[in-house]
């Protein structure tokens, strides 16, 4: 896993942001195919190509930028709250 922290990403507001906050020990288990399917999907610039939209990886441990996400994209610029969506997988 890689912190993929792009402050460009970070400027443009008329985007989608996804945040993926793994267990590398839970990556580790997964089967060879789903290991595949997984390691697709955490390409950013296949994700960013594919999609439109900017991607960003973080470990399960990293709460300071799990903190430091959910603020940043829970808000607009002006301090208005956004939704944010949570997929437990």
């Amino acid at each position: 896993m890689y912190n993929a922290m792009n402050e460009s990403a970070l400027f443009d507001p008329n985007d989608i942001d996804v945040v993926f906050i793994v267990n590398p020990q839970e990556v580790e288990r997964l089967s060879k195919s789903a290991k595949a399917r997984f390691s697709r999907f955490a390409n950013r610039s296949y994700v960013e190509d594919l999609y439109d939209c900017h991607l960003f990886i973080l470990r399960n441990d990293q709460d300071d930028l799990k903190n430091y996400f959910e603020n940043w994209f829970g808000h607009s610029r002006s301090g208005e709250p956004k939704g944010l969506i949570r997929f437990y997988i």
